[in-house]
């Protein structure tokens, strides 16, 4: 099989612009997450070219590692998402993933500029990033995910990145080309660490501007990057990513469970205050996963990865076919606080009950 690379032969200007991608089943995205500072009100929102939990771009994906010769390729492009969750009180308040036209699309190679659909962020020339983000989130009935149509989410929000190094990016997990097997790479990037935030989120009714609720939000984010060559399911039977925001730092973890079920987890942490990064190949314990959601989603009890951080208490604030958002207390060098974590099991995304409730949330725009 012939092996495409990941990237084109330029690299963007600017750390975390769009990359030039041209493996099948390939992906990059961009994560925003927010939490205002009472910790009612917490926003993630992920843009994707080529959203690797897709269930047709999977599809399509393995019916061409099936007949190379044959089918033409699944590309990145034709599958742009944005993936958008509202959180209030530690609950669900809206969800929304859209998937749009390529040509509705617009990805800077120069620049942090993307526009998916109605929704996009830039950088500005101060070093701000502005998001723009609208939906019609959806909800479970008896028939499965469906849009709640007299409703529509907007949040308009400004992110100040507060420290000013540079970007730093880690190998999540990596395989060599061998013989006929092609090899596979993901990446993350954290490029803002620690992030002002400010803007409003606002919920339509029917009625719209009339019959509306704006919601004031001020806190703390970041702003993250992933990119892989391959779907996330080559490389990950499990993977948990936290992150806490204490005191001027910002910690990220990742749990990574490889598809061998007999591997070990291995623990990766990054640390960033105004001054430097830090990034360890940590040591710890990931404790028993023995809680689960109604769907079988599994997260740990607790991650004691000695004084640079514990996580304790679960708290389960969301669940997916194939993901968890879950919220820890959190203690890191010795400042007590609450870490945000996702847990994800992207081989789901195949299963064909659990594909078709992932592709009844998607709508197509």
């Amino acid at each position: 099989m012939h092996v495409v690379p990941l990237y084109g032969p330029a690299a963007p200007v600017a750390c975390d612009a769009r990359r030039g991608l041209s493996a099948p089943g390939g992906y990059q995205g961009w994560t925003f997450e927010a939490e205002d500072r009472s910790g009612t009100w917490q926003l993630s929102a992920s843009f994707f070219e080529g959203f690797p939990l897709h269930p047709q771009y999977l599809r399509k994906y393995e019916a061409y590692l099936r007949s190379p010769t044959r089918l033409a390729p699944p590309m990145p492009r034709e599958f742009p998402c944005v993936v958008v969750s509202l959180y209030g009180n530690r609950r669900t308040v809206a969800q929304f993933l859209c998937w749009s036209r390529p040509e509705d699309c617009r990805f800077s190679p120069d620049r942090l500029d993307v526009r998916i659909g109605a929704s996009h962020f830039c950088r500005q020339g101060d070093g701000s990033i502005h998001l723009g983000l609208r939906g019609t989130p959806w909800g479970m009935t008896l028939l499965g995910p469906r849009p709640i149509d007299s409703q529509q989410v907007t949040a308009n929000l400004v992110f100040r990145p507060e420290f000013a190094h540079s970007c730093v990016e880690q190998t999540l997990a990596e395989r060599k080309p061998d013989g006929e097997s092609a090899g596979f790479e993901h990446r993350w990037m954290v490029a803002d660490a620690y992030c002002h935030v400010q803007g409003t989120i606002r919920f339509y009714g029917r009625g719209g501007i009339i019959d509306s609720q704006a919601v004031p939000f001020t806190g703390r984010g970041s702003h993250e990057r992933a990119f892989g060559s391959a779907p996330l399911s080559t490389a990950f039977r499990r993977y948990l990513r936290a992150r806490v925001m204490l005191n001027g730092r910002a910690t990220f973890v990742h749990v990574i469970k490889s598809p061998d079920v007999r591997a070990e987890d291995r623990v990766q942490l990054v640390a960033a205050d105004s001054s430097r990064f830090e990034v360890v190949q940590a040591a710890g314990e990931v404790h028993d996963w023995r809680y689960a959601t109604g769907y079988r989603i599994r997260y740990p009890s607790k991650i004691d990865l000695g004084p640079r951080l514990r996580l304790s208490e679960p708290h389960l604030v969301a669940s997916t076919p194939i993901s968890a958002r879950v919220e820890y207390r959190a203690i890191a060098l010795g400042s007590e606080g609450t870490a945000s974590c996702d847990v994800l099991f992207p081989h789901r995304a195949s299963r064909p009950g659990l594909s078709w409730l992932l592709q009844s949330t998607i709508q197509n725009h």
